[in-house]
């Protein structure tokens, strides 16, 4: 991708960070990066097209950090979880616009199979981080700190609620403290997996 094409891209996630979906246009993105609007069309051939390549372009960022997300043996259950956590939380606050993005009106119009491009994704990115998950709790289970065998309804209930706390924490207006919600999120884990004694 050209650097360009990425400014662009970046640009278009900040005015529909900013602006409602009336003052959101190719001319109002084309001035912002001083642009005319025809040099805009070389990139992209519509706003749709131009909405979704920097939805997947924020996306694919946030996949690069997972990627990030290693799988230490010499790391206990608990520091993994914890360090897994923590890329959880830096992931959601390098992009907290994202909640924003996706209940955009903008994005509500875009055609079907550019929703299904950003739907698949958003697939690709949720099974990068049930992978990881999953390499976790097998460490807890020969630590004998989870139950055996793990049920797989509680790993997709604690998988549902990482996702939820991800979306919601990702919401500019949200108040709340990383440190906070990592200590609950790691409670809850352990609630909800934890080996009964």
């Amino acid at each position: 991708m050209s650097k360009k094409r990425s400014e662009i891209l970046e640009q278009v996630l900040r005015l529909l960070h900013m602006h409602t979906a009336e003052k959101f246009t190719m001319k109002n993105v084309a001035d912002h990066m001083n642009l005319s609007k025809s040099s805009l069309y070389e990139y992209f051939p519509n706003k749709a097209a131009m909405i979704t390549d920097a939805i997947l372009q924020m996306m694919e960022e946030n996949q690069a950090l997972i990627d990030t997300i290693k799988n230490p043996s010499h790391l206990d259950f608990e520091t993994h979880l914890s360090r897994y956590l923590e890329k959880i939380m830096e992931q959601i606050e390098k992009n907290r616009m994202m909640h924003q993005m996706m209940f955009h009106p903008e994005i509500s119009i875009l055609p079907p199979d550019m929703k299904l491009r950003v739907f698949n994704q958003m697939q690709n990115t949720k099974k990068k981080l049930s992978h990881h998950f999953n390499s976790i709790l097998e460490k807890g289970v020969q630590e004998n700190k989870l139950e055996t065998p793990i049920d797989p309804w509680k790993v997709r209930m604690v998988e549902s609620m990482l996702l939820g706390v991800m979306m919601e924490r990702s919401n500019p207006i949200n108040t709340w403290k990383s440190e906070e919600v990592l200590i609950h999120l790691k409670q809850c884990i352990y609630e909800i997996m934890a080996k009964k004694r």
